[in-house]
């Protein structure tokens, strides 16, 4: 595309739209029927996983390799039913990029819901440009950020090993928001990751073995990581392109660490001026073209991180009376498929190293007020969320002291963490096997 003229345009003007992923395995809750708590499994257990057996429940999720449950995979498709128009023509368009964690259950989402964007520019790899229909859908570049992964140490929480093609080139990656025409998907490759899908939704049965799925992974385009890190920071927000080439010891010591909360904020930071680099070269290729309307750009990631990339906290709570303080419940606000959308702070000046309102790359949500809200909660419906103008996502207790959600996030980043250390002292052997999953297959011949 060429360099940039100094600060030609405002980067405001383009919309990021963050939605959380559909509903994943490590979402599932159902104590009511006998099965597997993923907490406790065993190896045996695991074993028993493996082999896809239909009669097999999970009670819970968690530390499981994951991807989108059945029901997951249905209200994604339901969802570009319910956006696009009656011919299927997307309503959302000029969506110049599809942006993702590099967790499975992300990823996989944006797959299933690119259908329901109107794909423009040349940032989508494949047939090239796109004429704004779902065309390239099925062969958009998703770039992948390691800074919007989640922000626990549950071993799903971090990016899954591939089962790899090595005679399949990796695609070139945009830096620091620099994007060539030459960053172009990889082809139909081997390159997947595996995990073993339940039946989803919520209540009884949810947890019902359904089989083990494949992703493919080749239309991933990753971003560089320039974080700058201590010799100790193990917590791996690094680029993992290359996750296959990481040993069982790096990956043990990256859910085994003390979560290093700095280094979440840093790495999300690190994402946040990485996009908005991509923002502006989405919006110079906007106006280039002489394109109407709003530029956009899709990021798919988690209810958890979301609190760190928008630099202010929407968590749930709950309790039974007025009378009694609030407790945590949970860090995610947004159902899944939720949409936020937001935008890049006005810049006042841009220096090469991006040093702008202190680096920090600030988001805030559109007026709720404005007309381009109204147009998104038309368009998206029950879908479209504005958290910073929601009443119920504020907490004060009988004393009058308001929840410090932030606070109790990270207390619960931290409490987790003390599970997987508890579980990695009492079943090691099982937490191996879960960090180095690459599919049934090569698990079971392990045994």
């Amino acid at each position: 595309m060429g360099s940039l003229p100094q600060d030609p345009f405002d980067v405001s003007r383009v919309h990021i739209l963050f939605q959380r992923h559909g509903q994943a395995v490590s979402n599932i809750v159902d104590y009511e029927t006998p099965g597997i708590t993923a907490e406790n499994i065993t190896l045996d257990e695991l074993t028993r996983l493996a082999t896809c057996d239909p009669n097999l429940h999970l009670r819970t999720g968690v530390f499981l390799p994951d991807g989108l449950t059945s029901f997951g995979l249905d209200s994604s498709y339901a969802f570009v039913d319910d956006v696009t128009d009656d011919n299927g023509v997307p309503r959302l368009d000029n969506v110049y990029m599809l942006v993702s964690s590099p967790l499975t259950r992300a990823h996989q989402t944006l797959q299933a819901n690119s259908r329901a964007f109107g794909l423009v520019g040349p940032f989508h790899g494949g047939a090239g440009a796109g004429d704004g229909g779902s065309t390239l859908s099925e062969t958009a570049n998703i770039y992948c950020h390691p800074g919007f992964r989640e922000a626990t140490t549950w071993p799903h929480d971090f990016p899954p090993l591939r089962l790899v093609n090595p005679e399949v080139a990796a695609a070139t990656a945009p830096r620091d928001g620099h994007i060539t025409n030459k960053s172009k998907p990889n082809p139909v490759s081997t390159n997947t990751v595996s995990y073993i899908r339940v039946a989803g939704g919520s209540g009884r049965g949810c947890g019902r073995v359904v089989g083990e799925t494949h992703v493919d992974t080749s239309r991933l385009v990753w971003a560089g990581s320039n974080l700058s890190r201590s010799a100790h920071d193990t917590h791996q927000w690094q680029n993992q392109s290359q996750s296959q080439s990481e040993t069982l010891e790096t990956r043990m010591a990256a859910v085994t660490a003390e979560p290093d909360l700095a280094s979440v904020e840093r790495a999300v930071r690190e994402a946040r001026v990485w996009l908005r680099g991509c923002a502006r070269r989405v919006l110079f290729e906007h106006v280039a073209a002489g394109r109407a309307g709003t530029p956009r750009i899709v990021v798919c990631l988690h209810g958890g991180i979301i609190n760190f990339v928008m630099q202010s906290w929407h968590c749930d709570f709950r309790r039974d009376s007025a009378q009694q303080d609030w407790r945590w419940h949970r860090s995610v606000a947004l159902r899944p498929l939720d949409i936020v959308v937001c935008r890049f702070q006005q810049e006042q000046r841009r220096d090469e190293d991006d040093a702008v309102d202190g680096g920090e790359a600030r988001l805030v949500e559109l007026d709720p007020n404005s007309d381009e809200a109204e147009d998104y909660a038309r368009v998206l419906g029950r879908y479209y969320r504005h958290l910073s103008s929601d009443g119920n996502l504020v907490y004060q207790n009988p004393d009058g002291s308001w929840v410090d959600q932030k606070a109790a996030h990270c207390k619960f980043i931290v409490s987790k963490a003390h599970e997987v250390r508890a579980v990695a002292a009492e079943r090691r052997e099982v937490l191996e096997r879960l960090v180095m999953w690459t599919s049934a297959k090569e698990f079971l011949a392990s045994i």
